[in-house]
């Protein structure tokens, strides 16, 4: 009996052995766990960092190693799940429908000290993923909460860290468009809380675009921008609707000096006919999702073209404004790109026309002579002509037009949906250069 004690002691302690053995080094790993494995970020969960750490060393020489195994114990794959959870429709629908593939970034660390670990997830498609950056969406996930913290962004692919007393701040390098910026967050009671203020460089408002020289990561994007020269309602849908679709760089219009790229939600990147590069904070399309239209020409006659842009994002009940911008050198020779603002065009086009008011008739008056036939109003309620709510642009062989319909609008406080009568202004618009802009042949008709 004890020699069969014995036996079974020492061949419960090899298969002991053998196990330990087989968790340290596992002697086979499926394609998801060889990724996982080697720090593949290619791997659709897959964590960027060393596999000694989920954690640089260099930043937190203390932090324990997790598992590996994704089917089982994976953090990322455990924070992922839980975000899906959270959505209606989730990265895993954005795959098995549309074929996307995405890169996710799990940094995990207790880092409110309460004992329990938290994670910072950055998922994008794999198409927007750089050395340095990814593009797509930063999440915060705790054992109480998910939060999204960034959206269609590019993220710093390696945070810093500063760890004391048992909490451990975090730090993002990313950017909304071309200009670095900084988040840090602190996690307290379950919650990431940032910092720091975002700062933005911002110009004046008539001058929306700037030169610039782009990073190696701009650079690099824009060489393998997606095409949606020929059809970009994939880009107009992703835009608007689903940030999920979004590709973090797009070519949209070339001409003969000109390249136009799409940055993400932030706005465009032009490639000027010298090779220079300008910067534009702007809209590129809304809900609607009705492309710009460009149009290259001596705009100025300066002997040098410009490129001209035409967006329609701003419209809702009643409300229909395009907007005009012109990309042009200014007087010291550096590229810019110009807004038509509004107060500039309704100013030169309300010096056109007047209002009227005799008794109940009230009159509209297009350069001194009264157009149409006088309309009734209520006594007492103050009533005028303006412009501002119905604006179009066009191109024509001479350059570029504007459509203004004259709308009637209450002073006196009264409830009251304006009144367009049919009158329609339209002038040919001449830029003269450094965001100046004059409005010539200024012209009224009685409809459109």
């Amino acid at each position: 009996m004890k020699r069969l004690l014995s036996v079974l002691s020492v061949f419960c302690i090899l298969w002991l052995i053998i196990q330990v053995s087989v968790w340290d080094k596992p002697d086979s790993l499926s394609p998801t766990e060889q990724d996982m494995h080697e720090g593949n970020a290619d791997s659709d969960y897959a964590s960027p960092l060393p596999t000694d750490s989920i954690h640089s060393q260099k930043h937190i020489p203390d932090m324990v190693r997790l598992p590996e195994n994704p089917e089982v114990s994976s953090p990322t794959k455990r924070y992922m799940d839980k975000i899906n959870n959270s959505m209606d429709y989730d990265y895993l629908d954005y795959e098995n429908e549309y074929g996307y593939q995405y890169s996710t970034y799990t940094y995990e660390d207790d880092y409110d000290g309460d004992g329990s670990k938290e994670a910072f997830v950055a998922i994008g498609q794999k198409t927007g993923d750089t050395k340095d950056y990814l593009f797509g969406d930063l999440y915060f996930v705790s054992d109480w909460e998910i939060q999204l913290l960034e959206s269609s962004v590019f993220i710093g692919k390696e945070p810093s860290y500063d760890k004391a007393n048992g909490i451990t701040n975090i730090a993002f390098d990313y950017k909304r468009d071309i200009y670095p910026l900084q988040a840090v967050y602190i996690v307290e009671d379950g919650l990431a809380k940032r910092q720091n203020p975002i700062e933005r460089n911002r110009t004046e408002k008539a001058v929306v675009g700037n030169e610039f020289t782009p990073d190696a990561d701009l650079m690099e994007r824009m060489a393998n921008a997606k095409d949606y020269r020929e059809d970009d309602y994939e880009l107009c849908s992703g835009y608007s609707y689903w940030s999920k679709k979004l590709d973090g760089m797009g070519l949209v219009n070339t001409t003969e000096h000109f390249t136009t790229y799409v940055i993400g939600h932030a706005g465009v990147i032009i490639e000027t006919a010298d090779k220079e590069y300008l910067y534009a904070d702007l809209w590129y399309t809304s809900n609607y999702m009705i492309s710009p239209d460009w149009k290259e020409a001596d705009f100025d006659g300066d002997g040098i073209n410009e490129l001209a842009m035409i967006t329609y994002v701003k419209h809702g009940t009643g409300l229909w404004v395009e907007s005009l911008y012109m990309t042009d050198q200014n007087e010291a020779g550096n590229w810019e790109m110009y807004e038509f603002p509004e107060s500039d065009y309704c100013f030169q086009l309300r010096e056109h026309f007047d209002t009227v008011i005799d008794g109940d008739d009230i009159g509209f008056v297009f350069d001194g002579s009264l157009i149409g036939a006088p309309e009734l109003f209520e006594q007492g309620v103050s009533y005028r002509y303006d412009v501002g709510n119905q604006i179009e642009f066009a191109y024509t062989p001479d350059g570029i037009e504007i459509m203004a319909e004259i709308e009637g609008i209450c002073t006196s406080g009264e409830y009251f949906n304006n009144d367009y009568p049919g009158y329609v202004i339209s002038a040919h618009v001449k830029h003269l250069g450094n965001g100046t802009w004059l409005l010539e042949n200024v012209c009224c008709q009685t409809e459109k």
